[in-house]
């Protein structure tokens, strides 16, 4: 059962980095630079 939990958690940050990746795509193509996506992206 804890095996399990753990797995979830695994895959909950896989997904938050995927969503970090995509919002810093997004920031990028808007033209943003390195420093505002750091400062707004929380990274």
């Amino acid at each position: 059962m804890d095996n399990s939990k753990k797995e979830n958690e695994q895959e909950k940050m896989k997904r938050r980095e995927k969503e970090m990746q995509e919002e810093i795509e997004k920031a990028r193509k808007e033209g943003k630079s390195e420093a505002w996506i750091r400062m707004n992206l929380d990274i």
